[in-house]
């Protein structure tokens, strides 16, 4: 494909007016942009804070005051965050942030839409009341595919 001065072939970007060094250097930020953009595709991955009470894996999370605490419809805590390793009261625990995938549960119902529940749960019926907010969706009856929604 002819762009004026650049040339793209087979991915690759091709100055027909620069000199081989820029060509070189402006693959070189091509090839950075792409990656930020997977990186940002991905989402933002694992996070680590302290938790606040006891964690169980799977559970949906709060983040308040620089510590995880369970999230809750009822109670007006939106969902963060989904556990995916458990933790004690004071112990750091690993989650995935808004976006990701999360597997080793038990008892999802695969190819359903999970919704923010009390006391950090999740449930596959959607509220009628309280906060509102989808977490994810199960892929099978152990894996959830983490995207929670704005309340």
């Amino acid at each position: 494909m002819d762009l004026g001065r650049f040339k793209l072939r087979a991915g690759q970007l091709v100055s027909t007016a620069l000199d081989e060094v820029t060509s070189v250097a402006l693959q070189s930020v091509i090839t950075t942009i792409s990656q930020l953009a997977k990186d940002v595709a991905q989402g933002p991955g694992p996070v680590y804070f302290p938790a606040s009470v006891s964690v169980t894996k799977g559970q949906a999370l709060n983040i308040f005051n620089g510590k995880f605490r369970l999230a809750d419809k009822t109670l007006g805590y939106p969902a963060q965050a989904v556990a995916t390793a458990g933790a004690t009261a004071g112990q750091f625990c690993t989650a995935m942030l808004l976006t990701g995938y999360v597997a080793g549960l038990g008892g999802l119902t695969a190819n359903s839409v999970y919704y923010l529940s009390t006391a950090g749960g999740l449930t596959a019926v959607k509220p009628g009341t309280g906060l509102i907010q989808s977490i994810g969706y199960a892929l099978s009856t152990t894996e959830l595919l983490v995207n929670i929604s704005q309340p």
